[in-house]
């Protein structure tokens, strides 16, 4: 039954936001003219498997506003001219497209009913954030940076969103948050180039897919890391679907692209298929190693590097509006010092929706 409630309110959360995203896009004032808006869920239950939910990276939440090119908001213009002119800051092109962005990720260990501390297992902690990203489409590169300000530890309101949402659902309460990890101030910011192929480029390509490659490196208090990644994408060849990192979701292409020639069955609505790969290297993962409140501190080892995998799609609904939906598998982020788990992958899913106003 709570399982059928948790399914219940996930559709209906999908079903209202695009009232949502079109309340929080208010027609522009002053010279900034938005460009659109995007909302999105990351979720272990939206990837569930056989394996229970509940577990390491739980929850994600992000809502973003982007606005066109040298067009951003007032409060913006001035930090983003001086960091064009003093450090370069895609200081080649005509004007990035600027986003604002605010979110939250929710991270547990397996066993969500234990209050004390699990020292075999990854630490209790939730990242309040918020932040702002310029992006930039060059020919078949897209270039994007963003920078993200936010907290760790209780002032998150990790424990109050997980607890208040089992209690909705009537699911098991989450009994372990006094252990979660210590305050910290959390900055991070972020760099990812893409660049696109199509048949142009590779002639073995049909005219609806495209191969695209990227790489990102992540510097900051909460965590240290480098990717690259291939992205196989069938529809909207074109279209920039971005890293596949939990909570990184960098910019929304806004684009407008000639429609894709897969079709949804039945709806008719055009969709495309997206399938991704990213390898990573970490140098720091506060979310695995930090220290807790809890005692004694965990005893788990930081797994230097990491898969990603992800399989996705995107449906144009209408004008404006575009579901996609990604579900994501990851090899284990840590490790337990002379143990072996056979259940270290992680699995969780994404839903977005994203709403053009142009």
């Amino acid at each position: 039954m709570k399982h059928a409630l948790a399914r219940l309110i996930l559709a209906g959360g999908v079903a209202g936001l695009p009232s949502i995203a079109a309340l929080a896009a208010p027609e522009p004032t002053g010279d900034s003219r938005l460009q659109g808006s995007f909302f999105a869920i990351e979720n272990d239950y939206l990837g569930r498997t056989k394996v229970h939910t509940d577990r390491w990276y739980t929850n994600g939440l992000l809502y973003a506003r982007s606005y066109q090119r040298d067009k951003p908001p007032a409060l913006l213009a001035a930090a983003l001219e001086l960091g064009r002119r003093q450090f370069g800051l895609l200081a080649d092109t005509e004007g990035p497209t600027t986003t604002l962005f605010f979110g939250q990720n929710i991270y547990t260990p397996s066993d969500i009913e234990r209050v004390d501390q699990q020292v075999f297992d990854r630490p209790w902690g939730g990242w309040l954030f918020a932040g702002t990203g310029l992006s930039l489409f060059d020919g078949p590169r897209h270039r994007s940076v963003e920078v993200k300000l936010g907290v760790v530890g209780p002032a998150s309101m990790a424990e109050q969103v997980q607890r208040g949402f089992h209690k909705i659902i009537k699911d098991d309460d989450p009994a372990g948050w006094r252990n979660q990890l210590r305050p910290r101030l959390g900055l991070q910011a972020s760099y990812m180039v893409t660049h696109r192929l199509t048949d142009a480029d590779l002639g073995f390509l049909p005219n609806w897919a495209g191969v695209h490659g990227h790489a990102r490196a992540t510097l900051g208090t909460v965590k240290t890391l480098g990717a690259l990644g291939l992205t196989l994408v069938a529809g909207e060849r074109d279209r920039v679907f971005g890293a596949p990192d939990e909570g990184d979701y960098l910019a929304a292409d806004f684009s407008e692209r000639a429609a894709s020639p897969l079709k949804l069955p039945l709806l008719g609505w055009p969709t495309t298929l997206f399938l991704q790969a990213q390898w990573s290297a970490v140098a720091y993962n506060h979310f695995v190693t930090g220290r807790t409140y809890g005692e004694p501190q965990p005893q788990i080892e930081l797994k230097r590097s990491n898969l990603m995998m992800t399989l996705g799609f995107s449906v144009q609904i209408r004008e404006r509006y575009r579901l996609e939906y990604r579900v994501k598998r990851r090899t284990p982020e840590f490790s337990v010092p002379g143990q072996a788990r056979d259940d270290g992958y992680h699995s969780y899913g994404e839903l977005r929706l994203v709403c053009a106003t142009n």
